[in-house]
């Protein structure tokens, strides 16, 4: 609440598997600006699902914007009851699509040999889902679930193929939404965060538990250590007690 009124914010999380780290920030726009407030100076592979805000990110020309299929299938799984024979035959592409990406997950696959399997057995997946989509997307309904759904496919098909080109992207943004389940289970359970400034400081919290456990690190020994040790040091005296630095003390 502010001034005794509710307001609603965003909470924007940022995840980098590669690290294991993530980060939450909270503000209270949702939209372009802040998008490009928070990603001020990257360059590298940018995955996101089909916010309007991140179609920027595609233009430029140091940033690999890769799309996620989940969200992509996402539409065909609503599209069910309203137009099951369209939304099974592109659901069940996506499960073909989804078995060969936990094959390679299973199998430990290297990204250079992931990337193989994609070309090999993924590439002609995708290719069938394309024609599919540019043939039935002139048989729909306008406003239609299952046109909505193909829609999204095909105003956003460069970014949803980039896992075509490269082993490492995945072929959806699943990770970060894992990393986003406490707080939507939270949120449930606690309803509002109390005032901007404590939504502030529940990103830090959300961003400290997180890393650690992204790092295998148990959270609650990491901050009895790290608050212990902190009022003993500088500012500029903190490196080691990064999570990603943090070495849990010897046991005697």
């Amino acid at each position: 609440t502010t001034n005794g009124k509710s307001s609603t914010g965003q909470m924007w999380v940022r995840h980098a598997p590669g690290e294991r780290t993530v980060v939450f920030d909270y503000h209270r726009r949702h939209n372009g600006d802040v998008a490009k407030q928070l990603l001020s100076g990257y360059r590298g592979t940018l995955q996101t699902d089909g916010y309007v805000v991140y179609d920027t990110f595609t233009k430029d020309k140091d940033i690999v914007h890769a799309g996620c299929h989940a969200h992509a299938r996402r539409g065909f799984d609503e599209s069910k009851q309203s137009d099951y024979r369209r939304a099974k035959y592109a659901l069940t592409l996506y499960q073909q699509l989804f078995e060969l990406e936990g094959q390679a997950r299973l199998s430990a696959l290297s990204p250079p040999d992931r990337l193989k399997l994609r070309r090999e057995k993924s590439a002609p997946l995708i290719e069938q889902l394309k024609q599919w989509l540019d043939a039935e997307v002139k048989n729909v309904r306008p406003k239609s679930n299952i046109c909505k759904a193909i829609g999204y496919c095909l105003n956003r098909w460069y970014e949803l193929t980039r896992f075509l080109e490269d082993g490492e992207i995945e072929i959806s943004n699943n990770l970060v939404e894992n990393c986003i389940r406490p707080l939507a289970i939270g949120r449930k359970n606690w309803l509002f965060a109390g005032s901007p400034e404590a939504a502030r400081r529940m990103a830090i919290i959300l961003t400290i538990i997180g890393t650690c456990k992204l790092l295998g690190i148990n959270s609650f020994q990491y901050l009895s250590a790290v608050l212990t040790e902190m009022p003993k040091r500088k500012n500029n005296d903190i490196e080691d007690l990064m999570p990603w630095n943090w070495k849990p003390p010897l046991k005697n």
